[in-house]
């Protein structure tokens, strides 16, 4: 029975590459999404859920609409920022890059691949910083200055998490997806999950 079974690969492309595979092995076209990535079935599991409640289901929050939010979050501080104070400790013709628009995404996505609020980092990184370089009596495994980077960096992520909250409040991000997928088929019995889950 193909809704006893999930297949779930990595990426889309190799979705559809293995769905093909599968199909031309059994010799005939199969019904149904028996192969589908993580973010595809928690999204289908969070669907399913919200049309039970009678709610809007969630929707995956883009690249492209958080790389607008972080754009604009940078804008607001440096416009807010006293000129020469170095408040952020980034210089600002680096925060305005793409490059670390990037970069600020692929840590929000770590720290969301953890479960990690910014706070909680904030918090690590104070722990971290070197005893005899800054004001804090933490491990010595982190230079003040680069602590100063980090600190000014999740300090941006916090901001920008207070705005998609307000301005996007049903957009969730893949991990976020996947951890509400799984505290739902925890406690939904309603939810029919397959009884055979294959991860390539």
């Amino acid at each position: 029975n193909k809704k006893q079974i999930l297949v779930l690969p990595p990426n889309r492309p190799l979705s559809t590459h293995l769905r093909r595979r599968i199909e031309r092995r059994v010799k005939r076209p199969i019904d149904g999404t028996f192969v589908r990535t993580a973010s595809s079935f928690a999204f289908a599991i969070l669907q399913r859920d919200a049309a039970l409640k009678g709610l809007p289901a969630p929707r995956l929050l883009t690249g492209t609409a958080h790389d607008e939010v972080i754009e604009s979050v940078v804008q607001t501080v440096l416009e807010q920022q006293p000129e020469g104070t170095g408040a952020l400790s980034i210089a600002p013709e680096v925060l305005q890059s793409d490059a670390f628009r990037a970069e600020l995404r692929e840590l929000d996505r770590v720290l969301n691949d953890f479960s990690l609020q910014p706070g909680e980092l904030l918090a690590q990184l104070d722990e971290a910083v070197s005893p005899n370089e800054g004001t804090g009596a933490g491990s010595g495994s982190v230079p003040t200055e680069l602590s100063e980077q980090w600190v000014a960096a999740v300090g941006l992520l916090a901001k920008v998490g207070e705005v998609l909250a307000v301005s996007r409040p049903d957009e969730l991000s893949a991990s976020a997806m996947q951890r509400a997928a799984c505290a739902i088929i925890r406690v939904n019995e309603e939810i029919a999950v397959p009884k055979l889950v294959l991860i390539d």
